[in-house]
C-alpha cells in the first residue's frame, strides 16, 4: 500500500516518519554525509517526551509534556506558593467567565509573568496536552491587561497539571464506530451558506489508510 514518508526537521532535531525509517537515515549518513547523532526510536522531540503505550496488548506511541512541566511548575511555585492550594480537577474552574472579573489589575512585573506562564501553556498544549486548549485561549485573551483574579486561574490551571502531570495524548491505531450515538450534525455550509472553499489545483493524490479524527466535548 502507497504512503507518504515524512522527514519532519526543526533546528537540528529530525523525526522520520516511515516504515523504513533506519533505511532513510541511513541515506542521509552514507549518501548526503550527514552527521547523526543519538539515532534510534524516538524518545524525545521539541521537549516532549515519545514512548510507547501498552494499550490492551496493542502497542501505539504517545507524547508526553511531563518533562517540561516538572521543571515549569516549580518556577509557578516560587512566585505564588504551594499549588496544593487549590483542588483543581478542571484547567479552569466550571463557569468561570473572565470577562465579568472587576479585580485590580496586575502591575507591570506580574504582566510579565502571566504572558511567561501563558508561553508556557501554550507550549504545553503543543506538546500533548490538549485539554489546555480551550483554558488557554479564553485567557490568552487578556494577556496585555490580566487582572489579578485573571492570575489566580492560571495558578489554578497550574495546580491542575501538577494533579494530573503523567497525563498523556496516546496515538490509538483503531478505528471507533460511533453509529450507536445520536450526534448533532451540522455542516459548515449551514452557517456559512455563500462561502466557498475551491480545492488547490496541485493537492497532493491522498496515500496510506484514511485517518479519523474523533472530537468529543
Amino acid at each position: 500500500e502507497e504512503y507518504y514518508e515524512y522527514i519532519l526537521v526543526y533546528v537540528d532535531d529530525l523525526l522520520v516518519i516511515s516504515h523504513q525509517g533506519a533505511e532513510i537515515l541511513n541515506t542521509l549518513t552514507n549518501k548526503y554525509k550527514y552527521r547523526l547523532k543519538d539515532v534510534g526510536p524516538p524518545t524525545r522531540y521539541l521537549g516532549a517526551i515519545v514512548g510507547r503505550y501498552d494499550k490492551n496488548g496493542h502497542k501505539t506511541w504517545y507524547l508526553s509534556a511531563e518533562d517540561y512541566l516538572s521543571k515549569a511548575l516549580p518556577v509557578v511555585e516560587e512566585h505564588y506558593g504551594s499549588l496544593n492550594k487549590f483542588k483543581a480537577d478542571t484547567p479552569l474552574p466550571p463557569n468561570y467567565h473572565p470577562e465579568d472579573d472587576q479585580s485590580p489589575f496586575l502591575k507591570d512585573d506580574e504582566i510579565s509573568l502571566y504572558q511567561s506562564f501563558i508561553g508556557t501553556l501554550r507550549w504545553a498544549v503543543e506538546l500533548g496536552r490538549i485539554e489546555l486548549t480551550f483554558g488557554v485561549s479564553l485567557m490568552s485573551r487578556f494577556a496585555t491587561a490580566p487582572r489579578t483574579d485573571h492570575m489566580q486561574k492560571l495558578i489554578w490551571m497550574f495546580s491542575y497539571i501538577k494533579r494530573h502531570l503523567d497525563s498523556k495524548l496516546v496515538f490509538d491505531a483503531f478505528t471507533r464506530d460511533w453509529s450507536h450515538i445520536s450526534f448533532l450534525k451540522h455542516d459548515w455550509s449551514d452557517f456559512y451558506p455563500d462561502a466557498y472553499e475551491p480545492i488547490p489545483p496541485n493537492a497532493p493524490t491522498p496515500r496510506g489508510r484514511a485517518v479519523q479524527i474523533n472530537i468529543v466535548l
